[in-house]
């Protein structure tokens, strides 16, 4: 982070004194890239050692669990998995800095038409880390490269697109709530503690943060188990019957690579 500031401090300088230069661009540009895909590239790699720890379990059971899954997990994700996590969150960070160039644009002749390129860019940027969950999943289950986990995802949206949906938007919204609803419980215990505002609001965002980074592992936890589930629902009948029987009978239509089960 310190190394990015002082690489792009002087061009920011030039940039409010009206002296930038096609060289300041360039250096605008390719800090923001590097800025945005390192970013990417450690969440995503967080997000494909969790998926990887959920699936060995889905795929082994309790009883035949390795030993040590998390640091196998991520060695995977930091060695055989690393191009293929790198090359899709390549993709967000290029996006996002195309939304930074169109955002720059806002005080501009045409500020309204740079908003619409914004809008359309952030629309874009959501879709991609949507379609990025899911491929990632399919690295760190099978090892695919990131085009074949692509083509394993669009196979995937054909058949349990709406499922997905649903599912995401019912555990997005919990988790969101549970966080909210914590994190205010925080603000109040401090406020009342110390009869202080500042110190609530304080407890209050440090909490959210917290509750955020920890229920990034609940979600790719999540995800990992439907996949898993849409692609071989009969190991989870054979590892964890109780946990399929629940899931079966809260979808009657339940999937099988895209095929409803009686």
């Amino acid at each position: 982070m310190l190394f990015w500031a002082a690489e792009v401090y002087p061009s920011f300088e030039r940039g409010n004194d009206q002296d930038v230069n096609g060289g300041d661009v360039v250096l605008i540009i390719f800090a923001l890239l590097t800025f945005y895909w390192t970013t990417q590239v450690l969440f995503n790699m967080i997000h494909v050692t969790v998926s990887g720890v959920a699936a060995t379990w889905y795929f082994c059971g309790d009883a035949n669990m390795p030993k040590n899954p998390t640091i196998a997990s991520f060695k995977r994700a930091s060695t055989t998995s690393f191009g293929s996590i790198c090359f899709g969150s390549l993709l967000v960070a290029i996006v996002q800095v195309l939304r930074a160039l169109a955002r720059s644009q806002r005080d501009s002749e045409h500020p309204f038409i740079a908003c619409i390129i914004e809008c359309i860019l952030g629309c874009v940027e959501s879709l991609v880390r949507y379609f990025n969950r899911y491929a990632f999943v399919y690295v760190a289950m099978y090892g695919n490269s990131y085009i074949e986990a692509a083509k394993r995802t669009f196979e995937l949206a054909q058949n349990c697109a709406y499922e997905a949906l649903w599912n995401d938007n019912l555990i997005g919204t919990t988790l969101t709530m549970t966080a909210l609803g914590m994190s205010f419980i925080s603000f109040l215990v401090f406020y009342v503690a110390f009869s202080s505002a500042a110190f609530g609001s304080i407890a209050f965002f440090i909490c959210l943060a917290v509750h955020i980074q920890l229920f990034r592992v609940i979600d790719s936890t999540v995800v990992t188990l439907f996949v898993c589930f849409a692609e071989e629902p009969n190991l989870l009948a054979q590892n964890n019957p109780d946990l399929y029987a629940a899931i079966h009978n809260a979808n009657n239509h339940g999937t099988t690579n895209g095929e409803q089960q009686a």
